[in-house]
């Protein structure tokens, strides 16, 4: 049951500023993987030819010459052509092709 007049930490102006300042702090001082606290993509290149991303959330765009992937620090779009989803596994993917092309769009 909700109390009126009284703000959670998450409802005050700048609440998610301090706690993802204090969350990087404990990353830091604990040596603890970004990528795990943040949720953030892995992004692995097999030269021109195969790229995998661990850590998505979603496929908003697949056909032969672009694929785009929903992550948490935004989208990432492959382009190039003759593209196929080598992979796909609720936490990762895998594209090969001949890729010419990647863009982080936040």
């Amino acid at each position: 049951m909700a109390r009126r007049g009284v703000r959670r930490e998450r409802d005050k102006p700048g609440g998610n500023k301090q706690v993802e300042r204090l969350s990087r702090q404990l990353v830091e001082m604990f040596e603890l993987p970004r990528e795990v606290v943040f949720n953030l993509p892995i992004i692995q290149a097999l030269g021109a030819e195969e790229i995998s991303v661990t850590n998505y959330k979603g496929l908003v765009e697949y056909t032969a010459e672009c694929v785009r992937v929903n992550t948490a620090a935004g989208l990432v779009r492959f382009e190039g052509s003759s593209l196929i989803l080598r992979h796909v596994t609720s936490e990762s993917l895998s594209v090969a092709g001949r890729i010419a092309k990647i863009e982080f769009i936040t």
